[in-house]
């Protein structure tokens, strides 16, 4: 299962966001896998990979449903498991549909 925050579930059933980035130590998720998600349904794993944080660009910010990378960078450490140095550290990064 793969969860989204409530304010992201119509741009994710409308197509608007398609990409996410998580603060995990290993790939939870697979390429071309689908997995149910609580409230907005089926999403296909497109592609699944690590990416350092620091190169993370505004174009993927946006599909991931930010305007900022500020917000972006909040919302991350908010959610992520542990803390997060933006330097060093790598997300994993999952485009889905």
């Amino acid at each position: 299962m793969i969860s989204f925050e409530k304010r992201f579930y119509d741009n994710i059933r409308e197509g608007k966001i398609t990409l996410a980035f998580r603060h995990w130590d290993t790939l939870r998720v697979l390429r071309g896998k689908i997995y149910r998600s609580h409230n907005i349904g089926l999403l296909r794993i497109i592609d699944v990979d690590f990416k350092r944080i620091q190169n993370i660009n505004m174009d993927e910010m946006r599909r991931c449903g930010f305007e900022t990378a500020e917000e972006f960078y909040a919302d991350f450490s908010l959610h992520a498991e542990t803390e997060v140095d933006f330097e060093r550290d790598r997300a994993v990064k999952i485009e889905f549909e």
